[in-house]
C-alpha cells in the first residue's frame, strides 16, 4: 500500500489488511457499524436491528457486555428463523464477533455486506430479465458498495501516510463545542462550519480544512478530524 493507492483504492479488504496493526478497536467497531447502517433497509428482523443499535450504544459505553451478548443471541436466533437470509447471518456474525471483542473479525464480516446488498438489489429486481444482465448489474452495484466502504475507511482513518497533529491553540471552546455537538447529534452537515471555526482559530492545515468541507465524502462517528479535535483514538 502506498499513499497514492490509499487515496484511490476501491477494495476495503486491502485497506483493512494494511490497517491491521494500526487500527484501534474503537475505529474498527465504528467501521463495522457504518457498514451495518448502510444495509439497514435490508434487515428484515427487528432483532438484527436491535443488535446493531446495542453495538452502537456499547461503543459509547452506554451498554454493557451482558446486554450486548443478549442482543447477539437474539440476532443469531433471527437468522435461524430465516437461514437463507444472508443479511441476517452477517449481522448475527458481526454481533457475535463484537460480543467476543473481536472487532477485527466484525469489520471483515461487514465487508461481506457489500456483496450481499449488491446481490439482493440486483437478483430481486424484476426489471432485469436475463442472467447476463443480472451479472453485469451485480458487478456494477458491488463496485459501488465497495467504493462506498473505502470512502468510509478514509473518513475514519484519514490518510495514514500523511499524519496530522492539531495545534493546541486551534482547540478553542467554540471548536470543541461544535465538534462535540456534531459527534453527539450525528450532525455531519455541520462539518464545513467546523472548518470555518478551526480556520478562525488559526488552523492552516489544508488536509483538515479540505476534509471538513468536502461535500462528496461521507462523515461518520470516528471521522479522523472529529477524533483529533475530541482526543479520541
Amino acid at each position: 500500500m502506498t499513499g497514492t493507492k490509499w487515496l484511490k483504492c476501491e477494495d476495503p479488504a486491502q485497506m483493512l489488511t494494511f490497517l491491521r496493526k494500526r487500527a484501534t478497536e474503537r475505529k474498527l467497531r465504528l467501521f463495522a457499524l457504518c457498514c451495518c447502517r448502510s444495509i439497514w433497509r435490508s434487515m428484515k428482523k427487528r432483532r438484527s436491528r436491535a443488535a446493531v443499535e446495542t453495538l452502537e450504544r456499547y461503543v459509547e459505553e452506554l451498554a454493557d457486555a451482558d446486554e450486548l451478548a443478549t442482543r447477539q443471541a437474539a440476532a443469531y436466533a433471527a437468522f435461524q428463523d430465516e437461514p437463507d437470509n444472508c443479511i441476517e447471518e452477517i449481522i448475527a456474525g458481526i454481533a457475535s464477533d463484537a460480543a467476543l471483542s473481536d472487532y477485527w473479525a466484525a469489520a471483515r464480516s461487514a465487508i461481506q455486506a457489500a456483496d450481499v446488498l449488491a446481490h439482493n438489489a440486483i437478483y430481486y429486481d424484476d426489471d432485469i430479465p436475463s442472467s447476463d444482465e443480472n451479472q453485469t448489474a451485480y458487478h456494477s452495484r458491488r463496485e459501488v458498495e465497495l467504493a462506498t466502504q473505502c470512502r468510509l475507511l478514509r473518513d475514519i482513518f484519514g490518510n495514514p501516510f500523511r499524519p496530522v497533529a492539531l495545534g493546541p491553540a486551534w482547540l478553542t471552546s467554540d471548536v470543541l463545542a461544535l465538534a462535540r455537538g456534531i459527534y453527539d447529534e450525528k450532525a455531519f452537515d455541520r462539518m464545513p462550519i467546523l472548518a470555518d471555526a478551526l480556520q478562525d482559530a488559526g488552523c492552516t492545515n489544508e488536509d483538515v480544512l479540505a476534509h471538513c468541507r468536502d461535500g462528496l465524502l461521507p462523515h461518520v462517528r470516528g471521522c479522523w478530524v472529529l477524533d483529533l479535535v475530541l482526543g479520541k483514538s
